[in-house]
């Protein structure tokens, strides 16, 4: 999934700079969304909303990147079990105690 999303950033990248259409990034996240919502990976789902609701913003459809804003607001970034701080999107060293709860690793 690491590896798609990746893919989609740099279609993203591409999209901006003009040099490719709408409809690649488009297709390729809406299917990455199916992805990440079939594994359950709650941040990537997030991740992938909000650059959906970004690409329809450019094609104008403002209902459907509301819509998208919307339903990416509720994924809250998950907490540590211990601090209660957010942890962090960007890599960072985590644990997994015995009862399947995620901390920082420090």
């Amino acid at each position: 999934m690491e590896a798609m999303d990746g893919a989609a950033r740099c279609l993203e990248a591409l999209r901006l700079q003009g040099r490719i259409c709408n409809c690649r990034p488009l297709e390729f996240n809406t299917r990455l969304l199916e992805v990440a919502t079939s594994v359950g990976s709650k941040m990537l789902v997030r991740r992938v909303r909000l650059r959906l609701a970004d690409i329809y913003t450019a094609l104008g459809d403002n209902n459907a990147a509301a819509k998208l804003k919307r339903t990416a607001a509720t994924y809250v970034a998950p907490t540590c079990a211990r601090c209660r701080e957010p942890l962090a999107e960007t890599a960072e060293p985590l644990a997994a105690l015995p009862c399947a709860h995620i901390v920082h690793h420090a």
